[in-house]
């Protein structure tokens, strides 16, 4: 069969793709030795959708289709090792905590945490670009009360007890956050980055749990290309210094254990506030109230 010109330089195109998708995919760490990058919608995103990157992929051991990537920063990888201070051992007091993960690559990949409001999209934006405060903030809920609420769930309570929705969507505000948590029945506060780490380490250990905004410009020791993104921190352990860490935008380090010094020297100071720190949950000033996730998603066996 003879092929025209054309025809032989699509073909040409279409093979070379595959070869450097499937000789780039075999290159990865299979031990998983590495950290994703992560960021957040309106908070600073650098693809359309955080959880449509790579390291998704990559963390499970997999082949990557770079079809599906979406025009993601293929060429800012990084292969950096988990860090100094960073663990997958947990306890028995951190196997009870939540820590949903916002990421369509994640639900399609079957990872626990993940679930179906990864493909929600609110004004053309995905979950996976903004859905990380509200993961966090239903980790919290679920942790401290009892019941069962999804990150859709306060996704929506936050448009009906906030102005969030006047913001255009996207990654919710501190304010918006906080009045949130307190419609839910918790108490809690926003604050700014003490000037040194211990204070802020005195507070840490104090609180039940805390959500923080981390960005790599401020410190890149742990994240990375990550212009801002919210995270929730649990059971400071004053033995070593570590707290566990819920990131719903990182499959593979989501529920380790890592030194609160990088969490301290990543705050985002350029931002309003730097962390919100939650004292407790009263049923009765709960206006959620919620009853059980209707949402898919892949529940673990510890909870």
């Amino acid at each position: 069969m003879i092929f025209g010109a054309k025809t032989t330089r699509c073909i040409g195109c279409i093979f070379l793709i595959f070869m450097v998708g499937t000789l780039y995919a075999f290159s990865l760490p299979k031990d998983k030795s590495y950290v994703r990058a992560s960021c957040c919608g309106a908070l600073g995103v650098i693809n359309e959708s955080i959880s449509e990157s790579i390291y998704e992929t990559a963390s499970a051991g997999k082949k990557i289709n770079l079809a599906s990537l979406k025009g993601a920063a293929v060429f800012g990888i990084t292969g950096n090792p988990l860090y100094e201070g960073t663990t997958k051992g947990i306890s028995y007091r951190d196997s009870k905590v939540w820590s949903f993960l916002q990421g369509p690559l994640s639900w399609s990949l079957g990872y626990d945490w993940s679930g179906e409001w990864s493909g929600y999209t609110a004004v053309g934006r995905t979950f996976g670009g903004f859905g990380c405060g509200f993961c966090c903030m239903a980790n919290i809920y679920n942790t401290l009360s009892g019941r069962e609420a999804s990150p859709l769930d306060f996704f929506d309570f936050a448009i009906e007890k906030t102005a969030y929705s006047e913001q255009g969507t996207g990654a919710i505000g501190w304010g918006h956050l906080k009045n949130t948590l307190k419609a839910a029945g918790l108490s809690c506060d926003v604050y700014y980055k003490p000037e040194t780490y211990e204070a802020f380490k005195e507070q840490i250990d104090e609180t039940k749990s805390a959500i923080v905004l981390v960005s790599s410009n401020a410190d890149n020791s742990f994240w990375q290309d990550t212009p801002g993104h919210y995270v929730n921190i649990w059971n400071y352990n004053k033995a070593d210094g570590t707290v566990m860490l819920c990131e719903p935008g990182d499959p593979w380090n989501n529920r380790s254990r890592i030194s609160l010094e990088y969490v301290y020297k990543a705050l985002k100071v350029t931002s309003k506030y730097q962390y919100l720190m939650v004292d407790g949950y009263d049923e009765a000033s709960d206006g959620l109230l919620s009853e059980g996730i209707d949402d898919a998603w892949c529940r673990p066996d510890e909870i």
